[in-house]
């Protein structure tokens, strides 16, 4: 994946959207959004640790927004526990507010998963982040909620695995995040 984004570098002021497969396979988000300085920047399998290792290219281009999806990698990783998961991603966040103090950061909840064994690291996770937010440095977009059923799970509707996203699922992601493009 390195190779691609090589290939197809980010551009200065660009918007990136940052994370996993889930990100990654949202596609084209410029077009998803109506936008064409949006940025995919998702990596299948991809890990807090992985997006902490790669930002210097967000550094570089001082992109006028990063909108942040990671986590659920890392739960799926018993020697990772909700602590670090949580803790990294708000690294991740001030890490690029320090270099690029004018960049707009949003982060995400970690989605919900159809796996039960998963449900209670995602809350948890969930949970410590939004205690170690920090509001001057970036904004939470409450995502889990969109797609969580009366179970804590992922509604079945939005997945055709468990964990990644139907078009469904992405459309109802979409219309969320519009609100943060105004």
């Amino acid at each position: 994946m390195i190779k691609v984004f090589k290939a197809d570098p980010l551009k200065l002021h660009d918007i990136v959207f940052l994370g996993n497969s889930i990100t990654r396979q949202g596609g084209d988000w410029d077009k998803r959004l109506g936008n064409k300085a949006i940025r995919n920047r998702g990596i299948a399998g991809d890990v807090t640790d992985g997006v902490i290792a790669r930002l210097g290219e967000i550094f570089y281009v001082k992109p006028t927004a990063v909108f942040i999806e990671i986590g659920i990698n890392d739960l799926y990783n018993p020697k990772l526990d909700p602590q670090r998961t949580a803790i990294n991603i708000n690294s991740i966040a001030e890490r690029i507010k320090q270099q690029s103090p004018e960049t707009r950061i949003f982060v995400q909840t970690v989605f919900p998963t159809s796996h039960v064994f998963l449900r209670n690291n995602i809350s948890e996770t969930n949970k410590i982040l939004r205690q170690l937010h920090k509001p001057k440095v970036y904004t939470i977009i409450e995502t889990h909620q969109l797609f969580a059923d009366s179970a804590d799970l992922m509604k079945k509707e939005y997945t055709k695995d468990g964990v990644h996203l139907t078009e469904k699922g992405y459309q109802v992601w979409v219309d969320h995040l519009r609100k943060f493009f105004k």
